[in-house]
């Protein structure tokens, strides 16, 4: 009792005391905001993440930021980026262009893909700035700082620690993959939609979808902030080009069947399903422009031709995963690089797909998780099956070359799969972390050890992954322009505005084989990019009338062609003659010999113009019977 009677006086003393302190005249202090807390150090984290990204693709691309009107290589697909751009510029959209594939116009309905996004992105940029090459720089140094965004936001989505989260975020962004493809394949570069894509087969891997609640497929309940934003990721990631989409889906349906075997419940299917189904619908609103145009005008399978061995080819390869970066800062880890290309069959574009030493040792983990882990059916365990799939997808002789022979060779560059896999592997070894995180917290040196082990792992992963000397040389590139715009700017004035000029030697478009000693099939393309006023032959899509045409016309011999071009219009003739192997002479002599002209000659002598003057305008002779390449008859029609 007396115990007792001495904690209540206490108790009384304490509550007076208390209630003291809590009068109008001593206000209660305020408490710990710690929601204010969590969101000033979640904004630090993302500023801090941001500026590292910055400053490392400042350094890296510092040429570009210096000079923006110079692109990082003026050749192949880069041209094909450049002509998208100025499309969109001129007349709109990159749809139809009026200005190139005369007498027709330049059309990609019969090739587009999956790629509203970037499109749409690139449309505001070129809106600004007016400028193709501009635009085009812009948006690739602008993809760096989206992937590190979306990256770090997924990790944290998942539950990465905020440390292992900020590193593995920016050895995504700064993927050789990255570096390598470049503006090249401007769009594949952009893969800032394929964290959101793992968060997507995450969610389903997890049980975090509830479309169906009730066990039953009758039961379907579409509602609340995740399923909007469920219906959003898939929007950005179908919109994002087709092999990342179709990539999703596939581990869409993985992921679904894997929670639905571990729950043993159909329902994780269904909610799998759902996303799927939204990526595939989005991909067909992307394409529905392309699908209106072949039911108006017939397919066209001369357009894009694949071969079932191509899968083969640009296949994925387990070294190629684990190789150093080609131009390494190693010199022996740099030579065996170069040693496997120089050595090795079938390294193409898929000599872009290392890993790094980071992600590899994700990745190698992952692989080894299968074999000796204790628990199954873990999220960690999903992440595996799912890095093991997409290994059996897309390597050489994989499940890619089945479907290949199956069902479509269209889906040839399964390589294109590393940028999943990169990411399957950092968020492992995010997950990894954890453990390691609780067991150091109670340390009083834990924070600062964490914070070094951090800081020594970007960097010694950054500096493997970015080649030596990645920095790009623009003075050859921009010298190259410059002699362009000369020869270019005095086509213009030899010829009246929107006047049709044919381009010899002629090529197919798109994808080619490059004539000559022509770097690529699209060398033709630099004459619009340079001289936009005048009506250039080069663009017409292979398959349809005005291709056909320019495919006749190109084999007549020089008086017959010239006539033939004289009466559809044209004002000039157009010769690159690295296309041929005597340099064009004895087709030069002809023309000459026709028109009793000189040629304007560029300054290097490897590009003529003729003007046509002073000919008759005959009817066109029709193609011989030879020319027609068993081509369908709606070729013939419309010229477009």
């Amino acid at each position: 009792m007396p115990l007792s009677g001495n904690h209540s006086s206490e108790a009384i003393v304490h509550s007076n005391t208390e209630a003291a302190r809590l009068s109008p005249g001593n206000p209660a202090p305020p408490r710990p905001d710690y929601a204010a807390s969590s969101f000033l150090r979640a904004v630090l984290l993302y500023a801090l993440t941001l500026i590292i990204c910055l400053v490392l693709t400042l350094q890296i691309y510092r040429p570009l930021f210096e000079n923006p009107r110079v692109p990082l290589g003026y050749s192949g697909d880069v041209l094909m980026n450049l002509v998208t751009i100025k499309s969109m510029d001129a007349h709109g959209w990159c749809l139809e262009n009026p200005d190139i594939g005369a007498p027709g116009k330049y059309t990609t309905y019969d090739y587009s893909g999956s790629d509203l996004l970037h499109q749409g992105v690139l449309r505001l940029i070129v809106g600004v700035t007016h400028n193709a090459i501009v635009t085009q720089n812009l948006y690739f140094l602008l993809t760096f700082p989206l992937t590190v965004l979306a990256a770090l936001f997924v990790l944290r989505q998942l539950g990465v620690s905020p440390l292992p989260a900020l590193v593995a975020a920016e050895l995504y962004t700064f993927l050789p993959y990255h570096l390598l493809r470049n503006e090249g394949h401007l769009y594949l570069a952009a893969y800032y939609t394929v964290p959101f894509a793992v968060l997507l087969i995450a969610w389903c891997l997890q049980g975090h979808c509830d479309f169906f609640p009730a066990g039953r497929f009758r039961s379907f309940r579409f509602r609340g902030r995740r399923a909007w934003f469920m219906v959003l990721l898939c929007l950005l990631v179908a919109s994002s080009g087709i092999y990342y989409a179709l990539f999703t889906a596939g581990f869409l349906l993985l992921a679904g069947l894997l929670a639905a075997v571990r729950e043993r419940q159909a329902r994780h299917l269904g909610n799998a399903l759902v996303p799927l189904l939204l990526i595939i619908l989005t991909i067909g609103i992307n394409l529905s422009p392309c699908l209106l145009y072949h039911l108006r005008h017939g397919e066209n399978p001369n357009a894009i031709v694949r071969v079932k061995g191509e899968s083969e080819i640009y296949g994925l390869k387990l070294i190629q995963l684990l190789l150093p970066v080609d131009g390494h800062r190693i010199a022996s880890w740099a030579a065996s690089t170069v040693e496997y290309k120089n050595k090795a069959p079938l390294v193409n574009e898929n000599g872009t797909a290392m890993l790094g030493l980071v992600g590899s040792l994700g990745f190698l983990f992952l692989l080894g998780y299968l074999f000796f882990a204790r628990q199954t059916g873990t999220f960690l365990h999903g992440l595996a099956l799912c890095n093991l799939f997409a290994l059996l997808f897309a390597t050489i002789g994989g499940f890619n070359s089945v479907l290949s022979f199956t069902v479509t060779p269209m889906l040839r560059g399964g390589n294109r799969i590393c940028v999943f896999i990169s990411f399957f592997s950092l968020l492992a070894l995010g997950l990894l972390c954890e453990p390691l995180k609780k067991r150091w917290q109670g340390h009083p040196w834990g924070p600062l050890a964490a914070a070094c082990l951090a800081v020594g792992i970007l960097v010694v992963g950054l500096l493997d992954e970015i080649p030596e000397n990645c920095s790009p040389a623009l003075q050859m590139v921009s010298a190259e322009i410059q002699r362009d715009r000369e020869f270019f700017s005095k086509c213009e004035r030899q010829l009246p505005p929107g006047s049709m000029v044919f381009q010899l030697p002629y090529i197919p478009f798109p994808e080619a084989a490059s004539p000559g000693t022509m770097p690529s099939c699209y060398e033709h393309f630099r004459a619009y990019l340079s001289a936009p006023h005048l009506r250039w032959s080069y663009g017409a899509i292979k398959g349809r009338g005005a291709d056909f045409w320019q495919c006749t016309v190109a084999q007549y011999d020089a008086q017959r062609m010239i006539d033939n071009l004289a009466f559809k219009g044209f004002a000039g003739i157009y010769i690159d003659r690295r296309g041929y192997a005597d340099h064009g002479a004895k087709l030069e002599a002809e023309i000459r010999a026709v028109l009793q002209a000189p040629p304007l000659v560029s300054l290097d002598g490897t590009r003529v113009l003729y003007r046509i003057t002073n000919v008759a305008r005959p009817s066109w002779h029709g193609p011989p019977g030879h020319a027609s390449h068993g081509l369908p008859a709606h070729a013939l029609s419309p010229a477009t």
